[in-house]
């Protein structure tokens, strides 16, 4: 599959409320491709990089499509 790239508007004011909005998003388009196609998120810094893993992990678990994210290894699971 050739490279692809998306770019989503959001219009939401409220800081906080947008990044929970971005990240909402951006969790149903990873769980779209994920175990399918590498995915590179691009954020503004490496805080907002460790903020943004960590909101599609909690995501994840709370959703219990945690799996949907590793990689069977041999001996054990790896992030993708």
């Amino acid at each position: 599959m050739p490279l692809e790239q998306q770019y989503i508007g959001i219009t939401e004011k409220k800081a906080v409320r947008r990044m929970m909005l971005m990240n909402e998003i951006l969790y149903e388009k990873a769980v779209e491709r994920a175990g399918k196609y590498p995915i590179i998120v691009f954020v503004h810094s490496r805080r907002e990089t460790i903020k943004t893993a960590n909101a599609i992990k909690e995501m994840a678990y709370a959703k219990d499509e945690l799996s949907k994210f590793l990689k069977e290894d041999s001996d054990s699971y790896k992030i993708l």
